[in-house]
């Protein structure tokens, strides 16, 4: 078994002269952005604009409650946006009450 270093760690701590790792990768402050739809306001396959990630986010994790089954996101996990990207959420199949949608992402 070999020991390796992941790419920000080898910039940070192991590389002479050291380099500053990716914004948001060492001590990143995650964020939040989150928005509901209430029962009865959306159904399958409806395309709710939820808000805009700045220019340089990082989508962590996109996540839903009562969303139904297979609901889908504009953005995706680990996509670095290059502009300001509103994002959006399509309902999955048969969506329960409300719905809260939520993208977590680091900026810096």
């Amino acid at each position: 078994m070999a020991a390796k270093n992941g790419v920000n760690y080898a910039k940070e701590f192991v590389n002479v002269p050291s380099e500053q790792a990716e914004p948001g990768s060492m001590g990143g402050r995650v964020r939040v952005l989150l928005d509901y739809i209430l029962a009865g306001g959306a159904v399958e396959a409806d395309v709710v604009s939820i808000g805009k990630l700045p220019k340089g986010a990082r989508v962590l994790r996109c996540s839903n409650v009562g969303g139904g089954t297979s609901p889908s996101y504009s953005v995706a996990p680990m996509a670095q946006m290059s502009a300001e990207t509103v994002v959006t959420f399509t309902v999955g199949a048969s969506p329960s009450t409300d719905i809260y949608v939520f993208i977590e992402y680091v900026l810096d």
